[in-house]
């Protein structure tokens, strides 16, 4: 949190996108050598750790103010809320049904039983007469 400041005055400076490219190119050239560099000891794990959030405080910084500059103050909320609200939807609501499934073998993942409790959600989601209270045709 004593980063993103310093980091903000900088964006101001500098401008936000080559403060973004630069912190995205951080990403993506250290994260496999953080990676391997994870080890047992206390040290490594908190240097990773630090270089990491360190990254991600150059996002956190500049990120949502470029995000909303993105859209005109009259959908500034609708361009940026609906998108998080849908992808928060679609991704956050079937995390649950999803992610133990992940960690199965392929032979799991392919039996009946697994596609069982998703289709019967998706059909009690779409269909009238799933819904409680909703009218038949």
């Amino acid at each position: 949190m004593l980063i993103l400041p310093p980091l903000g005055a900088l964006s101001d400076r500098i401008g936000r996108r080559p403060l973004l490219i630069f912190f995205a190119a951080g990403f993506v050239l250290l994260s496999v050598p953080l990676f391997a560099w994870l080890g047992s000891s206390g040290w490594s794990l908190f240097v990773v750790m630090t270089v990491g959030l360190a990254l991600f405080a150059g996002y956190g910084s500049v990120g949502p103010v470029a995000m909303a500059e993105l859209f005109p103050t009259a959908v500034r909320t609708a361009g940026i809320g609906l998108p998080y609200a849908l992808t928060v939807a679609v991704f956050g609501g079937t995390a649950r049904t999803w992610s133990p499934r992940s960690a199965r073998p392929a032979s799991a993942v392919c039996s009946p039983g697994t596609w069982r409790r998703p289709a019967w959600s998706a059909w009690r989601c779409t269909s009238p007469r799933g819904r409680p209270g909703a009218s038949t045709w």
